[in-house]
């Protein structure tokens, strides 16, 4: 094997590119200085911020696979070309390889109460979704409709633009708007939006 094809395959398995993307890459790497990279035979390219984001992206990825040693030399050589180019990098990502625990920043944590929130809410309305669909003519039995007559769309969707308290009218009878009402109508529209069984 010709040194050329043992550095390409050199930067294949450091970097976790194919022969192909390594290959491609090669020539490139040919024109820069060794300093211009943060790992060995021309590996992880770190000559500006653009390559700094790629190399740390790709050590994230693949860096389990080499040595721990090699890695850290890589990833401290990262962090200084980082600061010298001015590139942020999520070192929570890193802690398997530094042993350090990072601390959440303010961001992440609001980010993780949001999605905590959002899971809830999800939950919460499946659950609900489930216990309509058990309840059948609930809705029908709220606004006075007799079972085989369909529900107007119109008043469905006076339902869902009406604000929660308010009073509606439909044949004559006054109906007060409440949650559990909007939550049926907005229910039944998309029930009725989703194309049935066996229908082509």
């Amino acid at each position: 094997m010709d040194e050329v094809e043992a550095q390409i395959k050199m930067i294949a398995k450091m970097e976790g590119r194919t022969i192909e993307e390594a290959r491609l890459t090669y020539a490139e790497r040919q024109k820069l200085p060794k300093s211009a990279f943060c790992g060995p035979d021309r590996t992880y390219p770190a000559h500006d911020a653009a390559h700094v984001r790629n190399a740390f992206a790709r050590l994230a990825r693949f860096g389990k696979r080499l040595d721990k040693a090699v890695a850290l030399r890589i990833y401290r050589c990262l962090v200084r070309r980082a600061k010298k180019f001015g590139v942020e990098h999520d070192p929570s990502k890193f802690a398997w390889l530094t042993g350090k625990k990072v601390e959440e920043t303010a961001e992440q944590k609001r980010i993780k109460k949001i999605m905590k929130w959002f899971e809830e809410e999800i939950m919460e309305a499946n659950l609900w979704i489930q216990k309509a669909i058990k309840k059948k003519g609930a809705l029908r039995k709220q606004l006075g409709i007799k079972e085989g007559e369909v529900i107007p769309v119109d008043i469905l969707r006076k339902i869902v633009n009406a604000e929660t308290g308010s009073t509606i009218s439909f044949r004559g009878k006054k109906i007060k708007v409440t949650t559990l009402l909007k939550r049926r109508a907005i229910l039944a529209l998309r029930l009725r939006a989703m194309p049935k069984r066996g229908r082509k």
